[in-house]
């Protein structure tokens, strides 16, 4: 699982927070903050209530969070995460990268 540290841009521009992962049987998330506040995943999509958010998912193991005319506010730290489910039952084996999302005024 791959992406960068910190993504830079700029309020109103929009930012692509990158994630790479080799593990298609793997659920993959977005979540942003510590608390762990989940806006994406690879089975449901962008959760309602993000408007602004997209996922682009083009080719395998790509799982890019797009936010659409960042705002001030969209700054922080977002995972991608990579959670193992194994039937119903759900393992808490996974993987995991932070990425921090820097915005300056134009």
């Amino acid at each position: 699982m791959t992406g960068p540290r910190n993504t830079v841009g700029f309020v109103g521009d929009t930012a692509a927070l990158q994630c790479r992962t080799n593990e298609s049987k793997w659920t993959v998330y977005w979540t942003k903050g510590r608390v762990g506040l989940n806006i994406a995943s690879s089975t449901r999509g962008v959760y309602e209530g993000y408007p602004r958010l997209s996922l682009n998912d083009s080719t395998d193991g790509q799982f890019d969070l797009v936010i659409n005319s960042t705002r001030s506010e969209d700054a922080g730290t977002y995972a991608c995460i990579e959670l193992f489910d194994h039937s119903a039952e759900l393992v808490l084996l996974g993987k995991y990268i932070f990425t921090n999302l820097l915005l300056a005024l134009p």
